[in-house]
């Protein structure tokens, strides 16, 4: 048999290609876009069936946790999101610039969980980046 079809590289990363299968499913097969997307990422990277099927629950996830609006709830200060993996992140106005927003979050690396002065595509990196974290 084929080296590469019967085994799997531990060092080799499948998310990312699984990420590209499970959106490519979606579109060929909305009625089960797991299996297929199982199927076109083993015959992308000759994987094993569950190191496939693991990485494309992982994208799955992944791709669930990707849409903000979904998990975005308006506040009086501003806006909460609230994760699938448990953490959460509040975005408010930076009240000292124009068109600046403040970010807090226990999930943040930052002093006291806060980022300040951030433009809306820098918050919106730190929210993926909370949103594709482990769970808590």
């Amino acid at each position: 048999m084929d080296q590469q079809t019967t085994t799997t590289d531990p060092a080799i990363d499948l998310r990312p290609q699984a990420v590209t299968a499970v959106r490519q499913a979606q579109t060929d097969r909305p009625d089960n876009p797991k299996l297929w997307a199982v199927k076109l990422l083993r015959g992308a990277t000759g994987c094993y069936l569950g190191d496939g099927a693991r990485a494309v629950e992982w994208a799955i996830a992944h791709l669930a946790a990707m849409r903000l609006d979904e998990h975005r709830v308006p506040t009086t200060q501003g806006w909460r999101y609230e994760f699938p993996n448990g953490h959460d992140a509040s975005v408010i106005n930076d009240p000292h610039r124009l068109f600046r927003f403040e970010i807090l979050s226990d999930a943040l690396n930052a002093p006291g969980g806060q980022v300040v002065g951030l433009t809306s595509e820098q918050v919106e990196a730190k929210l993926h980046t909370i949103a594709a974290l482990p769970a808590n």
